[in-house]
């Protein structure tokens, strides 16, 4: 996205500062008093909001600060009670450090990012003994327990102007196919994403403009056995100690989540 306005550096900016693992700067940016909330608002968005100083990929890490540039022209404003300046100051901090955002085919600037973890799954022991030919059989305190890997993904969008049909419609659905991360570099096979819902805060910019952040929750499971890797519709069966489809009498299919086509 192109700048509307106009702008420049002030004298004596940028200024940086280099660590072992990071890099943060911070420019201050004039421009007419009049200009500045659209300045603001443009600096946030791709590729308005990358540090144009060097190669770090530092993004902007804090909302930008706005003030009267100092020793500047003061006029009387549209309203008496009201200062009004000729120019304005726009301070905006980068860093390495911190959420990573990015922007999407359509141009929507999100950010998203993953935590991992594992899970229990106690197996059957009936017929599980110590040694390979009928040794003595499992007691109930003694092994085997099954890890399983688990995860949660959040993709964050920052503000869309409104509210997708999916925040209502689509809470307990798993994708229907493969879905691939904007900013991970990672793929979720079939089945394995189940969408949890959303947080949705609204909010009002400067030129009085309603807009949403949706932070899009989804819960990652691949369950695997040694028939393979299933999704969210296999579950865990003790006697054969794998994850199995279930069925209704007459051989038709359950699925408890239903697949959809994600277009997140």
């Amino acid at each position: 996205m192109a700048f509307s306005v106009s702008f420049w550096e002030h004298a004596g900016w940028p200024r940086e500062l280099n660590f072992i693992d990071a890099f943060a700067g911070e420019r201050k940016l004039v421009c007419a008093w009049g200009d500045r909330q659209t300045l603001a608002n443009e600096i946030l968005v791709p590729p308005n909001n990358v540090y144009p100083y060097n190669n770090s990929g530092a993004f902007v890490s804090h909302a930008p600060k706005t003030r009267p540039l100092a020793n500047g022209k003061q006029t009387q404003g549209a309203q008496t009670h009201m200062a009004s300046y000729e120019l304005a100051v726009v301070t905006v901090n980068y860093s390495t450090k911190g959420q990573v955002a990015g922007v999407t085919p359509g141009g929507d600037l999100i950010s998203e990012w993953m935590s991992t973890g594992a899970t229990f799954k106690t197996l059957d022991r009936t017929d599980l003994v110590w040694a390979a030919n009928d040794g003595d059989p499992l007691r109930p305190a003694e092994g085997a327990d099954k890890i399983e890997p688990i995860g949660s993904y959040i993709l964050l969008y920052n503000s869309l102007p409104v509210l997708p049909d999916a925040v209502l419609t689509q809470p307990g659905t798993v994708n229907s196919i493969a879905v691939s991360t904007y900013l991970l570099g990672l793929t979720f096979a079939a089945e394995t994403l189940l969408y949890m819902g959303a947080n949705i805060t609204p909010s009002r910019n400067s030129q009085g403009v309603t807009t949403f952040q949706v932070r899009h929750k989804f819960r990652y499971a691949a369950h695997a056995d040694d028939a393979g890797v299933h999704g969210w519709n296999y579950f865990w069966r003790a006697s054969t100690n794998r994850y199995e489809q279930v069925f209704k009498a007459g051989g038709i299919r359950v699925k408890p989540f239903t697949p959809v086509a994600f277009n997140f």
